[in-house]
């Protein structure tokens, strides 16, 4: 993450997609979690969602897609 900010890219999400994006701390808590239809994707910001610089593991989950990356946040 740059400046807090961290690019979520879903491919093939269209606009009756349904994505749940979950973010965990290195301890498997669940720090937020999100949901949106559509857009491949969205930009967010890591310090407007409550999130402390730090290790987190963001998991992004819809009909066709189940991932989990590592975000660190300065």
């Amino acid at each position: 993450a740059i400046n807090g900010l961290f690019k979520i890219e879903i491919p093939g999400s269209d606009l009756y997609t349904r994505n749940t994006i979950s973010i965990y701390d290195v301890y498997g808590e669940i720090k937020k979690e999100l949901e949106f239809q559509g857009s491949e994707t969205d930009i967010l910001n890591a310090y407007e969602l409550g999130l402390a610089g730090g290790i987190y593991f963001v998991n992004i989950k819809n009909g066709k897609l189940n991932a989990t990356k590592k975000l660190v946040i300065p």
